[in-house]
């Protein structure tokens, strides 16, 4: 009998990637003070978040204390994002989003 089913419906069923993008993105250009566009930083998420800050700025840049640090700030910002913006906002690319 199957008692319970995990599924991950991230990037399946859900657009969340904007989420992502905003928390990366103020992340790198406030906190890192780093110059680098939207866009550009948009290009730059795939793989794990110590990936993407390599590519970014180097692969020794940061520590890796520093990245984990940074990893998880980065977590806590997209999971605020999640739950501040309401799924019954209608403002933003998809329901749910709230422009930073």
């Amino acid at each position: 009998m199957i008692k319970a089913f995990l599924f991950d419906f991230n990037g399946t069923m859900i657009n969340d990637m904007e989420y992502h993008t905003i928390a990366w993105f103020d992340i790198i250009t406030r906190e890192l003070q780093h110059k680098i566009s939207r866009e550009a930083v948009r290009n730059e998420m795939y793989g794990k978040n110590n990936d993407v800050l390599n590519r970014i700025f180097g692969h020794a840049h940061f520590s890796e204390e520093e990245m984990n640090r940074i990893s998880l700030e980065k977590e806590r910002r997209y999971g605020g994002l999640r739950t501040l913006c309401s799924v019954d906002s209608r403002s933003g690319p998809f329901p749910g989003y709230c422009a930073p």
